[in-house]
């Protein structure tokens, strides 16, 4: 026996392949905060397979997004979400925040970090490190020299947009769900 596949059950797996991908980019994110560290040679340390899964995981979230934003204004599963327009306008929000998170993911990972002193050791640590610590000077993204100030703008925008894409997506589907009324199965 098949199942029937509604806009209604569409929804529902897309709120949840989106959330799970929500979990993974914002779980990499955080290990990336405080871990992420580049050796001399130019390649990442121990969070290579965490900058992976969040390089997967965060498209993910976005194609979640874009599906339940689709679903919502296909004409025969959600044109009758128009005359309620929230579920809509926050899945797409969430398709334009999950965009947000992936484009300035080249924009956070640094290559070098230049103090105002000197400094003997090491063992610096993470994005945040980069933006937050009174001693660093600029960081090196890109190859090019960008000030701790607009490097912790940029950081705060990428780790705040997969956080609202998530919030958004799950507030939009869940509120599509409600509006259709009845069970999922």
């Amino acid at each position: 026996m098949t199942l029937p596949v509604t806009p209604r059950r569409i929804l529902g797996w897309t709120g949840t392949v989106g959330l799970v991908a929500a979990a993974a980019t914002i779980l990499a994110a955080v290990v990336l905060t405080v871990a992420y560290q580049v050796t001399f040679d130019g390649r990442t340390t121990a969070t290579e397979g965490w900058l992976v899964l969040h390089a997967t995981a965060a498209p993910i979230l976005g194609m979640a997004a874009f599906a339940a934003f689709l679903v919502l204004v296909w004409p025969t599963g959600g044109a009758r979400s128009w005359r309620r327009p929230f579920p809509i306008v926050a899945t797409a929000v969430a398709t334009l925040a999950a965009a947000v998170a992936i484009l300035t993911r080249d924009m956070v990972t640094w290559e070098q970090v230049a103090f105002a002193s000197v400094r003997v050791g090491g063992g610096e640590a993470g994005y945040w490190f980069a933006a937050f610590d009174p001693d660093v000077a600029f960081v090196v993204v890109d190859g090019s020299e960008v000030g701790r100030s607009a490097y912790a703008v940029r950081l705060v925008v990428h780790l705040l947009a997969p956080v609202a894409t998530a919030a958004l997506l799950a507030l939009g589907v869940r509120a599509a769900r409600s509006q259709s009324g009845g069970s999922s199965t």
